[in-house]
């Protein structure tokens, strides 16, 4: 399995069976676990040549593209997402509410990717789980 991901400094990672690259650079070999691999957070990636050297952790700026299917959290691929609706104030003087919805792990990857959207200076004053409706099925789910 090799795939691509992309971070916010516009490097390019590739993910190969037994190696990890950056911008066609070999970054590290041996066995590969990927810790954590979502978007707008940085990436984990952890190393492992043999048993008697420390592995090799790899910590990317944060990512800003990935495919749905080679997203990781705790080292579990493709993890189960909620569906969030936001609302808030672009700043604390604004009275125009916004809504921003989106595919997340938990509450603060939502408010978290809300951030990252609008600006860290925004005020979320509701966050809301929207229930699963009998056409959408339990599992995952792809978000754009």
């Amino acid at each position: 399995m090799t795939f691509d991901f992309y971070t916010e400094d516009s490097s390019k990672y590739t993910v190969g069976d037994n190696k990890v690259l950056k911008n066609s650079e070999i970054l590290a070999a041996g066995n590969i676990f990927i810790f954590q691999l979502l978007p707008g957070y940085p990436a984990f990636l952890i190393i492992s040549r043999d048993d008697f050297l420390h592995p090799t952790i790899i910590k990317t700026p944060p990512v800003t593209s990935i495919l749905p299917d080679y997203e990781y959290f705790d080292g579990k691929q493709c993890p189960e997402k909620i569906f969030y609706e936001l609302k808030f104030f672009l700043n604390k003087y604004s009275k125009r509410v916004f809504t921003f919805s989106c595919m997340g792990i938990d509450q603060v990857h939502a408010e978290h990717l809300v951030r990252l959207r609008y600006g860290s200076q925004i005020s979320i004053f509701r966050v809301k789980e929207i229930n699963q409706t009998n056409n959408m099925s339990k599992g995952k789910f792809i978000c754009c």
